[in-house]
Order: C-alpha cells, then structure tokens, then sequence
C-alpha cells in the first residue's frame, strides 16, 4: 500500500480470473453485468462502518496468449478502488497537533514570568512527542516514502521546539538586561542632586 498521502489516500486492488489449462474454444469467463451494475450492486452489500470506502469496480475482459503452449486464455480482470475515510484521523491527530501550534503562538501573549511560558510550551512539546509515538504504532512501516501526516506533525514538533529556544533567549536577554539595571542604580542625596552608584 502506498500511504504517502495517508489519510487521503486511496488503493487499487485487481482480482484476475481466469483457466490455465483450458483455451478460451473451451472455457469462456464472462462477466454478468457490466462496471455499472456491479458497483451498485456490490455498494448495497459493502456495509462496512470502518475506514474504508467502496468507490468502484471496474471490469477488464482480455485474451491472453501462452506462447510456449500456444494457447488462448481468456482472462476477466476485476478492478476495485477503495478509499480511506480521513475524518477520525483528522479529529484525532491533525486537528489536535494543529491546536497545540495555535497555543504555542498564543502563548507568547502571557503574562508573566518566562518560566512559566517555558514550562507551558515543554508540555506542548512532551504532548505532540506523545501523538507521534501513537502516529508511529498506527502507520504501517514503510520503507519508501514517509507519510504526509508524519511529516506535518514532525514540521509542527521543530516549530515548538525552535520556540522553546526563543523563549529560552528571550528570557536569557531579560536576566542580563534585569542584572545590568541592577548594578546601575540612582540615589538621591539629602540636597536632592542624585548620585549614581556602580
């Protein structure tokens, strides 16, 4: 299965029907309806309620020939597409993953100390860990290509990581701003003049 678009993916199963003894003067393989019927007919008894999808059927006939037999095989090719339904991934893994960027943006707007906006987003970060742990165990290994889901939750895991480290400078810059001030202190004198202290 291809799943590099997973979960918008779809998938072509052919089921091929035909004698290898006997030449198509002695068996002949038809199909009883055509395309048509057979996906509407086949579309009433697909009940399934899981993730998949009936789209359609279509139905090749072709005659083959065996060379080194010399014999023609009559062939009837079933073509099925099927497709995933997206909606429960898209409720359980991108929608939350795509909520916890919004947060992570929005927290830039909170008031208060930097470490508690650093310890808001290390828990934005520990959580989208969590949801690529559970995409991992979901997602049958493939060796070609990584799925389109993996890649937009690993692209939104570096953008909260590469704002863990602008917090952490931001909040670095402010202590050595805070300790700068500190050192530089105004006093006022008794005869109001103000004298500077380092």
């Amino acid at each position: 299965m291809d799943l590099y678009r997973f979960p918008f993916d779809s998938h072509t199963c052919n089921i091929t029907l035909q004698s290898t003894a006997y030449s198509v003067y002695e068996i002949s393989i038809d199909e009883i309806t055509n395309a048509d019927g057979i996906t509407g007919r086949s579309k009433e008894l697909f009940q399934a309620q899981g993730e998949w999808e009936l789209i359609k059927i279509n139905v090749t006939k072709a005659i083959i020939n065996v060379i080194y037999e010399d014999l023609n095989l009559d062939q009837l090719i079933y073509q099925i597409t099927i497709k995933r339904r997206p909606l429960l991934y898209f409720i359980n893994f991108m929608l939350p993953v795509f909520i916890f960027l919004v947060l992570d943006v929005m927290s830039f707007f909170i008031h208060g100390r930097g470490t508690d906006k650093l310890s808001f987003k290390m828990t934005l970060l520990l959580s989208i860990s969590v949801f690529l742990l559970i995409l991992n165990d979901t997602l049958p290994s493939t060796a070609d290509q990584i799925p389109l889901i993996g890649v937009y939750c690993s692209a939104i895991f570096i953008l909260i990581g590469i704002s863990i480290l602008e917090t952490i400078l931001v909040n670095l810059l402010k202590a050595k701003g805070k300790r700068s001030v500190e050192t530089t202190a105004a006093v006022t004198g008794p005869n109001g003049k103000s004298r500077h202290n380092i």
